[in-house]
């Protein structure tokens, strides 16, 4: 979790290299694929068709005015020297999660009454499990449903407290046989990662592996 990437430098991923250790790092971390994929889609969205986003700039900007840049206006007593706790980084992280929540709520009121759907705050797509299944020469027959747009599947094998063996290479299959005797012993549990312009679109929830 330590060297997961922080909120705000998910901005700076797409302009690394292949092999930068972030961008490994984001490639193999189902959190920090989520969180990128959830950026993208926030930086494509369109704005609805009944938007008025010239009043919702103006909300914004009234907002930070009076509930951040307001807050050195009106901070009082000097501080002392270790640092002014609105200039903290917990702070600053803070206030940019308030002007996150408030544009997605401007966005959700204006479509409001419109003719189109509400996307965001929307149920997560999620993978659905086949049952998994012993075929007779021992192989391990497993299924998943599709997911809109997603390029390819990954099967992730887990131990019983859930902490990952290994992962099968990615396809574009909905379905893999697993030999028998390339199933580690200690694999238990299951699930299916789908992937849509190489981060993580989607997660199953682990289930039991046939014994």
């Amino acid at each position: 979790m330590d060297a997961c990437i922080p909120m705000e430098a998910l901005g700076t991923l797409d302009a690394l290299g292949p092999d930068d250790p972030r961008r490994r790092h984001t490639e193999q971390c189902a959190r920090c694929s989520a969180m990128l994929v959830a950026y993208r889609e926030f930086l494509r969205a369109d704005a609805p068709r009944h938007a008025q986003v010239g009043e919702a700039d103006a909300r914004l900007a009234a907002f930070i005015k009076e509930r951040i840049e307001g807050v050195e206006a009106t901070a009082g007593a000097p501080r002392k020297p270790r640092g002014r706790w609105f200039e903290m980084p917990t702070f600053r992280f803070g206030a940019a999660a308030a002007v996150m929540v408030v544009i997605a709520g401007v966005v959700v009121q204006q479509r409001q009454g419109s003719d189109e759907p509400v996307v965001r705050g929307d149920a997560r797509t999620v993978v659905t499990l086949g049952a998994a299944r012993v075929l007779s020469d021992g192989a391990v027959a497993l299924s998943w449903t599709s997911v809109p747009d997603a390029d390819s599947y990954q099967v992730v094998l887990l131990r019983e407290d859930l902490s990952e063996i290994m992962r099968l290479p990615a396809t574009g299959e909905e379905s893999a046989v697993i030999d028998g005797g390339s199933l580690p012993a200690d694999a238990t549990r299951w699930q299916v990662a789908a992937f849509r312009e190489g981060a993580v679109a989607a997660e199953s929830t682990p289930e039991a592996l046939p014994r």
